[in-house]
Order: C-alpha cells, then sequence, then structure tokens
C-alpha cells in the first residue's frame, strides 16, 4: 500500500484533491487531514475505510470562510505502513478559494 495525493485544487467553500492506493493491495482505514489556514473552519479529519489497489477516492474539506494568503496541506496516512503530505499554497476570498497549480509533496 502506497498512498499519493493528487494536486489540490480550490474553488467555492471547499479545496479537494484525490488520494490514490499507487500498492498492489487494498490500503484500509486510510486517514486523511486536510488544514487551511486563515480560515474560519480550518479543519476536516475522515477515515476512508478502504481504497482498492489501483484506485482513488475524492476528499474535500469543510466549508472554507476567510481572506487572505493561505496554505492547504493535506495528510494521509495508514498508521505504521503509509504517509504522505502535500502543500500547496493559494489565495482565500470569502468563500472562494483559489489553489496554486504547483505545489511540494513531502513525506
Amino acid at each position: 500500500m502506497v498512498l499519493e495525493i493528487g494536486k489540490i485544487s480550490g474553488g467555492f467553500f471547499r479545496v479537494k484533491t484525490v488520494i490514490k492506493n499507487t500498492g498492489t493491495v487494498a490500503a484500509s482505514n486510510v486517514h486523511y487531514h486536510i488544514h487551511v489556514e486563515k480560515s474560519l473552519i480550518s479543519d476536516t479529519s475522515k477515515i476512508i475505510p478502504s481504497i482498492p489497489a489501483g484506485d482513488e477516492v475524492s476528499v474535500r474539506s469543510l466549508p472554507i470562510l476567510g481572506f487572505g494568503s493561505t496554505t492547504v496541506t493535506v495528510n494521509a496516512d495508514i498508521p505504521g505502513i503509509s504517509a504522505e503530505t502535500r502543500v500547496q499554497d493559494g489565495f482565500i476570498l470569502l468563500f472562494f478559494i483559489r489553489v496554486k497549480p504547483d505545489g511540494s509533496i513531502s513525506i
């Protein structure tokens, strides 16, 4: 099980991305966390019960309201097995979030 986080995109009220399982077996109990700086509701955390091998699941944040430059961080992990983090900068204008297309990935 190897997790990969796709590019983060913005829009009205939310940011979204995909979490991919690039491994050869199903990934179970994948924890993910989305953090958006300078937002009234800045954190979304959930568990994906299963991602089949070679498949992906779309995830999105809770509604976002804010103003100014922001950093969006998405973490996905299977405790003790695989972890991935993606960070992208952006800008929040009340309820519209623009995320820069280039982002950095760290493990």
